[in-house]
Parts: structure tokens; sequence; C-alpha cells
């Protein structure tokens, strides 16, 4: 799980050497219901974040951590 500056959760997208390429977590549900999938991204590079790209397009919204499997839901 990844943060932004305003607590917005992202999900691993994909990994390719020590980059990894994340989504914001509401794009899987959006996508899920059929709706415009949120455009935000971001990469890192080991620990640290390389680029964020795009806004989202959706308002704030709280996630739960389940922290006896380590996804948030």
């Amino acid at each position: 799980m990844l943060l932004d500056r305003n607590g917005q959760g992202f999900t691993s997208e994909k990994k390719h050497g020590v980059n990894t390429y994340w989504q914001c977590s509401e794009s899987r549900k959006q996508s899920r219901l059929n709706q415009e999938k949120c455009p935000a991204r971001a990469t890192t590079e080991g620990i640290y974040v390389k680029s964020w790209r795009c806004e989202h397009n959706h308002p704030f919204e709280d996630f739960e951590f389940n922290s006896t499997i380590g996804i948030s839901e």
C-alpha cells in the first residue's frame, strides 16, 4: 500500500526490476462498477517515489486495512 500526501491509497499494479507501478485503489472498484477508472498513478524505485501522475477523479474515501492478511478492503 502506498499513500499520497492526501492519504489516498494506491495498490501495486506491476513490478519491473526495482520499479513498482501503482494505481489508485479506487480504480479497481470503479472498473468493476463500469465507471471511468481513476487516472492517478505513481512509480517507485525501491522505497523512493519517482513520480506521481494525474489527479484523482473522485472524492477522498477512507480505506480499511486488514492487518491479518495485509490488504486494504
